[in-house]
């Protein structure tokens, strides 16, 4: 597997080679690559995710380092659509007619519009992807592994019991999804009575102005919309605000930077973690992990990449559940593939079992059916489980134990 991926043509395409980490295991895998695809934005202004290629990569040598796919090597190729729909229209057709992936893995669907029909028209699933766009909710080929864009209605279990939130100030970027967001945010806040939005400029790399109102309309809780990176920007110039109210994020809108600034300004930052993050609890993860460990650092990996987030999750436990998959149908196909996930739900080891076969509780978005978060905290550098229950705003949903849902 090449270390550092070339960059190729207008599309910026990215293609990460066969995955194999070792003369060993190159040698003993054999056959014509499994192809799986991911288009993200990377070089683009506002939301980006840079990162995910190295947790990518990273899962794809653990993957072959096991043997591969029936002793063929997997490749992952990856196309930054640059949050522009031209390019993502070129990423499309490059990753699904030219490099025949047989699936997209971990789609942050913010380009849906343009990478859906090409889904559709190649009976192509779409898996662990992170919903955003309708088809991503509701397509019988989409197998979201997380609430995307409806995670921020989970910020309401991160409440203290009987202690509502009266006033909370929902910051975000300007944009169409902006009310959006906020809008489940204060649907999960049960007894806030004065809920108001302060949004920023997508391009802006200045948010002392977007800090300092927020600090003057004094909240009792901040909700942040974001990615990891603006996350971490928005917490740093709340911080030198001198901000003290609680700041309730999904999962989402959270990474390895944000958590970085929230322990080094001593920021009371409480998240509702989507998967479970604490190797005592989620062997799972402890797994992640330890293939992180082994393998960063020959894929390039900078310091403080994010390894955390709802991207980086779906990510890496997208790749390895998907091999798991292939490694046990006769033939490698969609058909195939989904019919094996409707007879097993898919236990990731971090999430409640994620079973497609039901409808979730989300409206118009039937196919988000992990709905749940566990608590966590920042603190001591890290981010950690404070609760042992799987949780969640959607009414109606019962919550679950971690112990049950894991094993």
């Amino acid at each position: 597997m090449a270390v550092v991926a070339a960059a190729c043509g207008s599309s910026g395409k990215k293609d990460n080679g066969s995955g194999a980490s070792s003369p060993t295991s190159a040698k003993a895998l054999s056959g014509d690559p499994v192809v799986i695809g991911t288009m993200f934005p990377v070089n683009a202004p506002g939301v980006n995710f840079p990162d995910l290629q190295y947790v990518a990569q990273v899962a794809v040598k653990a993957v072959n380092d096991r043997g591969g796919i029936k002793g063929r090597p997997l490749k992952w190729v990856s196309c930054d659509d640059k949050g522009d729909p031209n390019v993502a229209q070129q990423c499309a057709n490059t990753l699904i007619k030219e490099d025949k992936a047989v699936a997209m893995v971990s789609e942050v669907g913010l380009e849906g519009a343009t990478l859906w029909p090409f889904l559709k028209q190649a009976n192509i699933i779409s898996w662990f992807n992170i919903p955003i766009w309708p088809d991503d909710g509701n397509s019988p080929l989409s197998y979201p592994s997380s609430l995307g864009i409806y995670a921020h209605q989970n910020v309401g279990t991160l409440v203290p019991s009987g202690k509502p939130y009266k006033h909370v100030t929902c910051v975000s970027g300007e944009g169409p999804f902006a009310d959006l967001i906020c809008g489940f945010a204060k649907a999960g806040l049960a007894g806030t009575s004065n809920f108001d939005m302060v949004t920023y400029p997508q391009t802006t790399t200045n948010f002392q102005a977007t800090a300092a109102k927020v600090v003057s309309g004094k909240p009792d809780a901040i909700v942040l919309v974001s990615a990891d990176s603006g996350t971490a920007s928005v917490l740093q110039a709340l911080a030198d605000a001198g901000s003290d109210a609680p700041i309730l994020l999904p999962s989402s809108s959270v990474g390895s930077r944000s958590i970085d600034v929230a322990s080094k300004n001593n920021l009371d930052v409480r998240v509702a973690g989507a998967f479970g993050l604490d190797p005592k609890v989620f062997p799972a993860r402890k797994q992640m992990e330890a293939d992180l460990a082994a393998y960063e650092k020959s894929v390039g990996a900078p310091p403080n990449y994010d390894k955390v987030s709802d991207n980086a999750m779906s990510m890496y436990f997208g790749i390895t559940s998907l091999a798991d998959i292939l490694n046990k149908i006769d033939t490698i196909s969609t058909d195939a593939i989904q019919a094996y996930v409707s007879k097993n739900p898919i236990r990731t080891g971090v999430t409640a079992p994620l079973d497609w076969s039901k409808s979730g509780p989300v409206a118009k978005a039937p196919r988000v059916v992990n709905v749940y978060g566990t608590p966590e905290k920042v603190q001591g550098g890290k981010l950690s489980s404070t609760g042992s229950v799987f949780q969640s705003s959607f009414p109606g949903v019962t919550p679950i134990n971690v112990a049950d849902a894991i094993k």
